[in-house]
């Protein structure tokens, strides 16, 4: 109990971020899959973004899912749905990345449904 009295609240200011704070997410996952094996890799929102590329090329099975379409790359595996009616079985990948997008799941903004 002594542990949890010190812990502190601290309440935080979300700024608006940018593509420049993206960028910084996405050198934080590269960075944090550095060095390890091969891995399969699902990108969720990925439509806009060079990450599945980048992890493609760094060797990874890469596959991206989005409402949107990705256009022009041939490197990863894209799929274009919702994320909430997902085509891939349990456990099939070994990480998933997840970029600024699970505020936006369920708005209906991006053509997703509504729920």
């Amino acid at each position: 109990m002594k542990a949890l009295e010190r812990i502190a609240v601290v309440t935080y200011r979300i700024p608006r971020v940018s593509f420049a704070g993206r960028l910084i997410e996405y050198d934080f996952i590269r960075a944090n899959i550095e060095g390890i094996k091969k891995q399969r890799i699902l990108d969720v929102g990925c439509c806009g973004s060079k990450l599945p590329i980048d992890l493609a090329r760094q060797g990874h099975e890469v596959y991206g899912i989005d409402v949107g379409d990705y256009r022009d790359q041939k490197l990863f595996t894209f799929v274009q749905t919702d994320i909430q009616k997902m085509p891939f079985n349990d456990n099939f990948f070994d990480m998933v990345s997840c970029v600024s997008v699970l505020e936006h799941i369920g708005l209906g903004r991006y053509r997703d449904p509504i729920s």
